[in-house]
């Protein structure tokens, strides 16, 4: 079952800073061996309403980093204009 718990929007100027390297949240058992084994209790998706590409930047995604906890090497999360990408 899916349910719908927030509704967000993140604007960002022409000219920011980019934004310093963090986790959307804490883990939520951290102390348990089995957390990365068991399915996602978040699912953020990102539907830009401007294309994400090098000129306007975009979100940079660590991935696996939600089985492991390890940085890898970083992906930007290029996307056109209405269309979308789904973080877990």
């Amino acid at each position: 079952d899916i349910v719908i718990d927030s509704i967000s929007v993140v604007v960002a100027e022409a000219g920011a800073e980019e934004q310093h390297h963090h986790r959307d949240h804490d883990r939520l058992f951290s102390e348990m061996p089995l957390e990365s084994t068991l399915p996602p209790y978040a699912i953020t998706i990102m539907v830009p309403l401007t294309t994400f590409d090098e000129d306007t930047g975009t979100t940079m995604l660590d991935p696996g980093t939600h089985h492991d906890g390890a940085h890898g090497e970083p992906v930007a999360g290029f996307v056109p204009k209405g269309g979308c990408y789904l973080m877990d």
